[in-house]
């Protein structure tokens, strides 16, 4: 696998900024550069980060972890608003620094030379991006004027001068999807060349001069007109690539898959591009004898794409209902504190004392396969018998709801027998315990109206809350964010709608919700295992993380032991954070550890380790149980290692002390 190239990345991005802060000089509040990332698997455009012109060093660190990540790494030869929602439409430009040439030599559209860019970037053999930075800043609307020329003028790529088009950041390697991998491309280096000139928009104008340009005035002319966007739709993908057997309706499966484009939010660009890729597929029938493929996408594409401009008539009728609805006018509940002299304060509710309030929303979040559903399950049913979770007291005893999008019945079935064999009781004794398993099913419970940001409730919702109501639960688990909210994780508004929907649950029924949730790639990076929005640990009250744990061994970083977890308490709001409780993964379950290595320093846990060697050697010549130093069924570490007295030192410590 080819790696990211620190040194590139920083000098490519340095010279962006300083493109930028050049062309925007006198400009107020000249907006953020935007990095974002596509995966070769599929997915769509992730938005990475925003950031300020001049901050080279966090956009460097982060266009890095993504490349390190897999990723394909872009930026965007614009500035946007700070609170544009998703990847930010043209009408989000707050200026264009820079037109770049998209030169695909893989699609056949390297184009014709046209002057020397300020800056050129290769990103695979024979293909690249012209950088032609502006001397001073223009508006959207003139760039999509000059993009217009630049495409006419070159015959490059139709990417060529879009302004909210992502292009590749230089020194990141360039991961091709699995369809052109099969057609022999691999993974390559990008590089690129700096030291040419900067440009005017005039200047510009003068080497198109007066050639043929695309219609730009009318961008309702073309649905071709709105620009590639590098989204890639499974299902779509899907459609195209199955072969046209004989007999089979190749023109209801296209127009099926356009529909499909339409609703991933593709765009005819997108569209057209990928079905390209797939001659063999249904678009075949409009490739041969005669290619009209573009021509057939732009006569079938309006009348789909109205089926967005429906959802955006209902988002806006929704916001504006919300506003204009007389039912909807504010009634402030205004009280003087001093009626509260004299009534009883109410005591403080908490599910899990110092970690879990009671009648409010907890996240919990992991990245995958830590095991943060198991420790959920376990909560569930301590809840549901009234018994210790993890090594804490008792918790609040009554009955859970365990929802899960994630694991099949037969798998929690097996996880609640190993719970079941931990507290020493059959699976009859866990009657108070509901599941709801949805995995592969549809398990949204909020999505947002139309193309609004207002989050509205689904109709699993609706059954939920029903279902509550009846079971008069003390505990529902949410397993997990992806799965259950439907909106833009980065949009704040949308994320504390969505809370708000599960404190009203946790106050109206009187319960806790715990929600799980994945951390971001920054989240795992910086160890504070947040996601998206900052919206998500602000408008929960609690938040807690858990993780593996590593440690220092000389100057490598290791994991301490693979069954090894610790829960750490990342945000409290109504008391003290609880110190982090250490776990071990035992027979199907988790275990709290105590006493041990962790938290200690190098010199302290190699004390801890001798001490554990010679306690435990001299435990097992005492019971006449042989051990060995050589690699064997009685190696003296591994042995050592599983025994309960180890106090948390691995195998390799062992061994690393067993050798001095």
């Amino acid at each position: 696998m080819k790696l990211p190239e620190p040194g590139t990345i920083r000098a490519f991005l340095e010279a962006i900024h300083n493109g930028a802060a050049n062309a925007c000089v006198g400009i107020d509040q000249p907006g953020l550069l935007q990095l974002s990332r596509i995966h070769p698997s599929g997915g769509g455009t992730i938005v990475s980060g925003r950031f300020a012109i001049g901050d080279v060093e966090h956009m460097t660190a982060a266009a890095i972890a993504d490349a390190e990540a897999g990723f394909n790494v872009y930026v965007e030869p614009r500035t946007i608003r700070h609170d544009a929602p998703k990847r930010g439409s043209a009408e989000d430009t707050r200026a264009v620094f820079a037109l770049v040439i998209d030169r695909d030599a893989y699609s056949g559209k390297a184009g014709s030379e046209f002057a020397d860019p300020t800056l050129r970037v290769e990103t695979s053999p024979g293909s690249g991006h012209d950088w032609f930075v502006l001397d001073h800043a223009i508006s959207g609307t003139e760039a999509q004027t000059l993009a217009a020329g630049l495409r006419a003028v070159t015959g490059a790529d139709s990417a060529t001068g879009k302004p909210t088009q992502p292009y590749r950041v230089a020194g990141t390697p360039n991961f091709p999807n699995a369809k052109k991998k099969a057609l022999g491309r691999k993974v390559c280096n990008t590089h690129f060349a700096n030291g040419g000139p900067l440009y005017s928009a005039s200047k510009l104008r003068d080497l198109i001069g007066t050639s043929p340009v695309e219609t730009a005035a009318n961008p309702t002319a073309s649905p071709f007109e709105v620009e590639r966007t590098g989204v890639v739709s499974t299902r779509v993908e899907k459609l195209l690539s199955a072969a046209a057997a004989p007999m089979t309706d190749r023109s209801a499966t296209f127009f099926a898959a356009v529909r499909s484009a339409v609703e991933d939010c593709m765009t005819a660009s997108d569209f057209e591009i990928l079905a390209r890729e797939f001659p063999n597929g249904c678009a075949s029938k409009y490739l041969v004898p005669r290619d009209r493929l573009k021509q057939e996408i732009a006569r079938v594409w309006k009348p789909h794409a109205a089926h967005i401009e429906k959802l955006e008539a209902s988002g806006a009728a929704a916001a504006n209902g919300l506003l204009q609805s007389p039912s909807k006018k504010p009634v402030l509940p205004l009280l003087r504190a001093s009626d509260l002299y004299g009534q009883l304060i109410p005591p403080r509710y908490w599910h899990v004392i110092d970690v879990i309030p009671g009648r409010n929303v907890t996240l919990l979040q992991g990245d995958g396969a830590t095991g943060k559903s198991l420790l959920a399950l376990m909560l569930a049913v301590a809840t549901a018998l009234g018994a210790s979770w993890i090594g804490l007291e008792p918790v609040k005893r009554g009955p859970a709801v365990y929802l899960s999008a994630e694991d099949e019945l037969p798998e929690l079935h097996r996880r609640l027998d190993n719970i079941a064999r931990h507290h020493g009781v059959s699976l009859q004794e866990f009657s108070d315990l509901h599941l709801i398993p949805l995995a592969g099913d549809d398990a949204v419970l909020a999505a947002p109206v139309g193309r609004s940001n207002i989050i509205e409730a689904t109709q699993l919702w609706v059954a939920l809350q029903k279902s509550v109501a009846e079971i008069k639960p003390r505990l529902v688990v949410l397993d997990t964010l992806a799965d259950l909210f439907a909106g833009e994780e980065n949009q704040r508004s949308q994320v504390r709608q969505f809370i708000s929907m599960l404190r009203k649950l946790a106050l109206e029924h009187d319960l806790c919700v715990l929600l799980l949730g994945h951390p971001s790639l920054e989240g795992l990076r910086s160890g504070s295992g947040t996601s998206g929005s900052t919206g998500w640990n602000n408008s929960v009250r609690s938040r807690l993380y858990f993780e593996r744990v590593f440690i220092t061994e000389g100057n490598k970083v290791v994991e301490h032991d693979e069954d090894v977890r610790e829960l750490t308490v990342k945000k409290a709001n109504y008391g003290r954070k609880a110190e982090p409780v250490r776990l071990k993964w035992v027979d199907g379950v988790f275990e709290r550890q105590t006493g041990g290595v962790f938290g200690l320093d190098s010199m302290q846990r190699n004390a801890v380790a001798d001490a554990a060697f010679v306690r435990l050697l001299q435990l097992h010549e005492r019971l006449g149980m042989p051990v060995s130093p050589n690699a064997s069924s009685i190696y003296a570490p591994t042995v050592f290692a599983s025994h309960s007295q180890a106090d948390g030192v691995t195998k390799r410590a062992f061994t690393n002390r067993s050798l001095i």
